[in-house]
């Protein structure tokens, strides 16, 4: 699954990613975000690391291009 947000994921949908990821085995998911959602949120900053420590999980960050 390739997913295009304009805002990266918050604490709660980090979680019901790797949820639906650990039912889904077989799915790889690459999040494409605009901007970062509460930056400066040490729980939101845990979350995405732990969610991009998921071997199915990629995330970058788009440029301005």
């Amino acid at each position: 699954i390739t997913w295009y947000l304009s805002w990266s994921p918050c604490v709660n949908c980090c979680n019901e990613i790797l949820d639906f990821l650990e039912r889904h085995e077989n799915v790889n998911i690459d999040i494409h975000v605009a901007r970062l959602y509460f930056k400066d949120s040490k729980r939101t900053h845990r979350a995405l690391k732990e969610l991009a420590r998921s071997t199915q999980v990629s995330i970058n960050v788009m440029n301005m291009e």
